[in-house]
């Protein structure tokens, strides 16, 4: 691929090792790239340098380099700079230059930039293999899609820093290769007397491969000036403290381990600790969680599981003596001690992540129940052992720090007790939600399609709906509007399309904007519906009663989406796993969904029949009354699977009738255009239609024959037949069962052909034949069938709730216990 790109890396006093980085990350991107051109600007000679990239020494002037047009067609990757050189930024960012910089840079310029008011498009790396990422990016997106400054940053917020240092672990020999690591994601708040010997004790008692995250809230007692300096770990660190759920939340998105352990950073752990718990995890594909025996600074017992549910919920021998044969057997529990608590990344995927509702306490007992309402184990193993120097992040001797710790504990056991009543009053299951949260593909106003006619039906029904938007709004806190009693829409707070805010920090706004709808609608265990797979990274954080895919279109094959979300098929496969139930438009779908899941389900689109069938005669829509009759019609997206050609070949064919499409072109229309019997009349409101739709003789389905078409139902073909129009398409898997009323052709004579057949007794004769047609396939019946499917399955994950074997076990009914 071609681009005639210059990539400058502006490295004034990076180190050799550094810069050999960044030129190998590039190095890899100019395979796909061949004629991108790199220089490098710096003190330290890189050394022996590929074809195509070139060394100028820094002390040439920059601004003479570039000259008058400054870098025309490039990118500028900030590495290390003076003071001095502050100025050449600058007038890269009066220039819109699309810079890759580091966000301690974009700090020093911030002032000037706010008085220039000029726009950057910024993307802020970790470390060079970042570059590989982004840089594609920006070489796709071309025209880089300004937004004001750093607004488009992919790992950073204004809130949060992410640092990713290399070295800390080189003197650990781990045979890595092969293996699955865990993410110890270790939870900061002013502890540096207790974090440095927490560290200590990870290196030098942990065999089994980790990476280390460093969740910082807003220390000031040197924590985090200590923590810059160590290697080998990656360290978020927030502006302020944002609650220790959120904290874990924030280190869990970073990593990648198949395990995750939340640690506090008043712990010290012990030989074998993490081996142990993770042997134990993978011993059952069931366990979600996993925690070790917890002792004191005095030896007493902290955390020993917790096999009693009530508001409480403390941990079983609180405060004795530990000693042999005390809990010393490894057992099913309710939950386990957050301090130190290993959770199984995928089962994490099924039950959502910890409820950020919980500002402190609370949080992993919480995760603990929702584990074992999805029929995931949580399993305390005493082989493990840690010493927790409990609330070593608040004096509780002081009457302040007292006070809020009260505030805390209380606050989130109100929480916690109402969230659960029925569970610590006996019963088995929760009462089941009457809220879907709908994570939608389109703007709720774009166009009434499959998705708003399922959700106004279910509100009708009585559930409460909440649709949001896959476009984003600058208004902080996102905007909510009620739609009726049961139906409310939201937009989060971002920039556009969602799929462009699935960064660290435009995720977490998403994810912060969302659990305020949460909150303004007291929606707790809700539903969770998605409609396109994007939406993967954001719904991870959030509990479900049950997950349902809604998967309409083979997203995979749209070249937007590739273009911008070029990961779109791993997500559709995560996404895929993780769903309670799967529900496909069409049978092709079905078949592909079966891969990932066993529960998917076939549910086709339907037709308002009240809302097509009986139309009357009402007076001509304005823009038709100019069009010459006959027209053939189409109605709906005039996007990439459109077959242009075939729509050009008909209407010069047909120069005796009029071709009428209505729909928002999101693709070059321009020779259609020209044609003088082919009119476009743009997007037109869903009540509109069966009066454009009377006026048609013929409707058209002209798509081009592909894998994203073969796997499509459209909406339009039960529509055109619910008004008695004739229908004309290409051969496709869902049309070709409405063959009997359908005209089906296989090349482009055949569809002139049929075309040129509709005569106007067809139109009167066949009229019936294609109402009947579309008999029992209103919303309504779809909607009925979606409740039907939804009950089942609920009954079906109600027999893997595991509270009642619990019950029954710590009932004595199965095994001996220690107490």
């Amino acid at each position: 691929m071609n681009t005639g790109v210059k990539i400058w890396v502006i490295a004034r006093n990076s180190h050799q090792k550094r810069i050999r980085q960044i030129i190998n990350s590039l190095e890899r991107i100019k395979v796909k790239y061949s004629d991108i051109k790199i220089i490098i600007w710096s003190y330290i000679n890189p050394g022996e340098l590929a074809l195509g990239i070139e060394h100028i020494k820094a002390q040439t002037d920059l601004l003479a380099l570039w000259g008058k047009g400054i870098l025309h067609n490039s990118i500028v990757l900030i590495d290390q700079i003076d003071r001095k050189d502050i100025y050449y930024v600058n007038q890269l960012v009066e220039k819109e230059i699309p810079l890759i910089i580091e966000e301690k840079i974009l700090r020093k310029l911030e002032n000037n930039l706010k008085r220039v008011q000029r726009k950057c498009l910024s993307y802020s790396y970790l470390h060079p293999g970042k570059l590989e990422v982004v840089i594609p990016k920006i070489i796709r997106d071309q025209g880089y899609c300004q937004t004001n400054y750093v607004n488009i940053r992919t790992d950073y917020s204004e809130e949060s820093e992410i640092i990713r240092n290399e070295e800390f672990l080189s003197d650990i020999q781990f045979n890595w290769e092969g293996t699955s690591r865990a993410d110890l994601v270790i939870i900061n708040y002013n502890t540096l007397k207790y974090l440095k010997e927490c560290i200590v004790s990870i290196k030098k008692n942990t065999q089994y491969p980790f990476n280390i995250i460093v969740v910082d809230n807003g220390s000031n007692d040197g924590s985090v000036q200590f923590l810059k300096r160590l290697k080998g770990i990656t360290l978020i660190t927030n502006q302020e403290n944002q609650g220790y759920a959120r904290a874990c939340n924030q280190g869990i998105m970073v990593g990648e381990g198949e395990f995750v352990v939340i640690l506090n950073s008043d712990i010290i752990v012990s030989p074998g600790w993490l081996t142990s718990m993770v042997n134990i995890a993978k011993s059952d594909k069931q366990i979600g969680v996993v925690g070790p025996k917890m002792v004191d600074e005095r030896n007493k017992l902290v955390g020993a599981g917790v096999t009693k549910l009530n508001q409480f919920c403390s941990s079983r021998g609180t405060g004795l003596v530990d000693q042999v044969g005390l809990f010393d057997k490894t057992e099913d529990c309710y939950s386990v001690g957050g301090a130190c608590y290993l959770i199984n990344r995928e089962a994490l995927r099924k039950v959502g992540r910890f409820d950020e509702s919980y500002f402190f306490y609370y949080e992993e007992t919480d995760l603990s129940l929702r584990m074992l309402e999805k029929g995931y184990r949580v399993v305390y193993s005493p082989e493990a052992r840690i010493t927790h120097f409990q609330e070593g992040s608040m004096d509780v001797t002081r009457p302040q720090e007292r006070s809020l710790r009260n505030h805390y504990f209380f606050e989130s056991q109100q929480k916690f007790t109402k969230k659960w009543i029925e569970i610590l009053n006996g019963a088995t299951i929760r009462e089941f939600t009457r809220d879907i949260v709908v994570f939608g593909i389109i703007p709720w106003d774009f166009r009434f399609q499959r998705p708003q006619q399922f959700c106004t039906r279910l509100a009708a029904q009585g559930y409460r709906i909440l649709y949001i938007n896959n476009t984003c709004t600058h208004q902080i806190g996102g905007s909510l509007k009620k739609i009726n009693d049961n139906l409310y829409v939201a937009s989060s707070t971002g920039n556009g399309v969602v799929y462009n805010n699935l960064g660290f920090h435009q995720q977490r706004e998403l994810i912060n904007s969302i659990y305020r709808f949460f909150d303004q609608l007291s929606i707790s265990n809700p539903i969770l519906w998605v409609d396109v797979p994007y939406w993967g990274d954001v719904i991870e954080n959030f509990e479900r009663e049950m997950l349902v895919y809604n998967c309409m279109d083979s997203y995979t094959d749209f070249t937007d989406l590739q273009k911008f979300c070029p990961n779109l098929e791993q997500k559709e496969e995560i996404l895929s796993q993780s769903a309670d139930l799967i529900i496909t438009s069409a049978l092709l779908l079905e078949e592909k969904m079966h891969k990932y899941n066993d529960n998917v389900v076939c549910v086709p689109n339907g037709v308002d029949l009240s809302h097509f069938a009986q139309v009357q005669i009402q007076e001509k829509p304005k823009d038709l009354i100019e069009i010459p009759q006959p027209i053939i019609g189409y109605y709906g997206a005039i996007a990439e699977w459109m077959d242009l050609e075939l729509i050009k070949y008909i209407a010069e064919k047909m120069g005796d009738h009029s071709f009428v499409f209505i729909g928002q072109p999101t693709v070059n229309i321009s020779e259609l255009t020209s044609i003088s019997n082919i009119y476009f009349l743009g997007e037109k409101p869903y009540h509109e239609l069966p009066n454009y739709l009377y006026y048609f003789k013929t409707t058209i389905i002209p798509f081009k024959k592909n894998r994203l078409s073969l796997s499509t139902n459209p909406v339009k073909l039960y529509e055109y037949l619910a008004g008695g129009k004739p229908v004309v398409s290409v051969d496709l898997p869902e049309i070709r069962k409405f063959s009997n009323v359908v005209y089906i052709a296989e090349n482009y004579d055949q569809f002139l052909f049929l075309l040129q057949q509709v005569g106007d007794d067809e139109i009167v004769i066949e009229r019936n034949k294609r109402l009947q047609a579309v008999e029992g396939n209103d919303w309504d019946d779809r909607v009925k069938d979606i409740l039907n499917i939804i009950e089942t399955r609920r009954r079906e994950l109600i027999q893997k709730n595991l509270f009642g074997d619990m019950q029954k076990m710590l009932a004595g009914e199965k095994g001996d216990q220690n107490e």
